[in-house]
């Protein structure tokens, strides 16, 4: 059986240079963790630097035989002359930086091999869900690699220079070229520069249009502006996607659409669309069990070959994981602070649909607020919003619709009001006075 990866010299290098210079420390923490280590005594050793700094106390062979005699490890450790021995083979705290990146790297190697044997194992029990085995693998591939793509902390010195650059950067772009445009102009200026680059959980009661308007997002962005995007569905199937997304982009009766029930003047456009649909960057998943650890995978993925901008999820109580004993509340909250997670990791727009729950149909003016999201899940949102029927009905196929940014990090709350076109699901900006949409 071929040996595990590690390096017992790089190990030794990395510890004996922070016995040197304790300063080296703070780099070489960025990089390492206790289970990069191999060799037990040597993982012990880490530990006990860990501890000693935290606690800034200076290193040195005695409180290094104090902290492991603390633990428990002394002797099994190999005493006061091991610690000794060790430390006078260490002559240079050079090149500690490189010697921790081998030694993580054999880590994340040692770990990859291991989840390796878990996926086997799950790939051959048959009596495991497909959509299970797939989602504990991506945990288990995503437990090995910890700490492979994490940054280090960055000093202002260097980050003025890349802030700098990015704002000069923005301004010679255009306002669509910030943002992805909603095709709402009212909510383009609202948001700031379009959808940015945040977690939001976007909801309304049952019927109130909120995959709908999750859907007009995905026209405007792939259909109009090829920004790629992906919605996770559970709980319409692509054929019901592509029928919203053609009759929102054709404004065909969505009922005629589905039975093909088209005179011979909407044919045309409606190849058109489909011609136009071909050819833009839109994903779409329907499989009906879904953690975010599958979700995550599989962003990720499309993430990493340039094609996601946009990412949807309908909706978040149907996701499933967590644990068994947790209340619903606990669960979607936990959902939602993975979620947000999954956004700051692919750094694009990721919006959540989620229900209301009915208790601002109590209230004298309906106007929903952050507490009304079923069984919680706010906390973690950078942007809640709700889409609302405010009042009465204008005609049986134009109605009032809106939009209430009800939280939003960094930027104002307000609200926009549309118009949705019930027989095609299409929502457009409605006629009103200029609003002042600052807190």
């Amino acid at each position: 059986m071929t040996d595990l990866p590690y390096s017992q010299e790089a190990e030794e290098a990395v510890l004996s240079a922070v016995f040197i210079d304790p300063d080296v420390y703070a780099n070489a923490a960025q990089i390492l963790q206790p289970d990069d280590f191999y060799v037990r005594r040597n993982r012990w050793l880490w530990e006990a630097y860990t501890n000693l700094i935290a606690n800034g106390t200076p290193i040195d062979t005695v409180t290094l035989c104090d902290e492991l005699e603390n633990n428990g490890r002394l002797s099994d450790f190999g005493g006061a002359a091991k610690i000794t021995a060790l430390m006078n083979t260490a002559t240079s705290s050079m090149n500690a930086d490189a010697y921790a990146e081998i030694v993580h790297s054999d880590g994340v190697r040692r770990r990859l091999i291991a989840s390796a044997g878990k996926v086997a194992t799950l790939a051959y029990n048959s009596s495991i869900p497909i959509t299970d085995v797939v989602a504990r693998s991506a945990e288990a591939i995503q437990f090995a690699a910890n700490g492979v793509t994490a940054r280090n902390a960055v000093a202002t010195s260097e980050a003025a220079g890349e802030y700098y650059d990015w704002v000069t950067a923005n301004s010679q772009k255009s306002d669509t070229e910030l943002g992805i445009n909603t095709g709402l102009a009212d909510l383009d200026r609202l948001l700031g520069y379009g959808i940015p680059n945040k977690f939001i959980v976007l909801a309304g009661r049952p019927g109130a249009g909120k995959t709908s308007l999750a859907l007009n997002f995905i026209r405007s962005a792939s259909m109009l502006q090829s920004r790629p995007s992906c919605i996770f569905t559970m709980e319409m199937s692509r054929k019901q996607i592509m029928n919203a997304l053609v009759s929102i982009h054709t404004e065909l009766d969505n009922r005629r659409l589905a039975g093909g029930r088209l005179d011979e003047d909407e044919w045309p456009p409606f190849n058109d669309a489909i011609a136009l649909l071909e050819k833009s960057p839109i994903m779409i998943d329907d499989s009906t069990r879904l953690s975010v650890a599958t979700i995550r995978a599989r962003a990720t993925a499309l993430r990493s070959q340039n094609k996601l901008d946009l990412l949807v999820i309908d909706y978040i109580l149907l996701i499933g994981g967590g644990d068994a004993k947790q209340k619903e509340y606990e669960r979607v909250n936990a959902l939602s602070r993975e979620l947000k997670l999954l956004q700051h990791e692919l750094q694009i727009p990721v919006i959540a649909i989620h229900q209301q729950n009915r208790a601002a149909t109590s209230r004298a003016d309906k106007k929903p607020s952050q507490e009304d999201l079923r069984e919680g899940g706010e906390m973690d949102a950078d942007i809640v919003a709700f889409v609302w029927e405010p009042g009465d009905v204008i005609t049986e196929k134009f109605l009032p619709r809106r939009i209430t940014i009800a939280k939003h990090r960094d930027g104002p709350i307000g609200e926009v009001e549309t118009v949705f076109k019930g027989w095609c699901t299409r929502f457009e900006s409605a006629e009103i006075e200029t609003r002042d949409f600052t807190r």
